[in-house]
């Protein structure tokens, strides 16, 4: 199937896009260590405000749990020591 033929002054309404721009360079040493850094100090400072809140809640926690109760007389006593074993002379 052959394509079709443009129509007469096409190729003069049509306009050349500009050329894409080269990429950008990459950022310097000093830049990428100092965001670097900008993160590490973030999260240094993230973790320590946590721990700082864990810390003050702790007087805030429950009472602890109360001790059992004694035990019974009946299972105060020690249970016997089972009898000597019979011996035949």
């Amino acid at each position: 199937m052959p394509l079709p033929v443009p129509p007469r002054g096409s190729e003069d309404l049509t306009q050349e896009l500009p050329p894409v721009p080269a990429a950008r360079p990459r950022p310097s040493v000093h830049r990428r260590a100092a965001i670097v850094l900008a993160v590490a100090a973030a999260a240094v400072a993230g973790f320590g405000g946590a721990l700082l809140l864990v810390q003050r809640n702790a007087d805030d926690r429950a009472a602890p749990a109360p001790p059992p109760p004694p035990p019974t007389s009946a299972a105060a006593t020690p249970p016997r020591p089972p009898p000597p074993p019979n011996r035949a002379s």
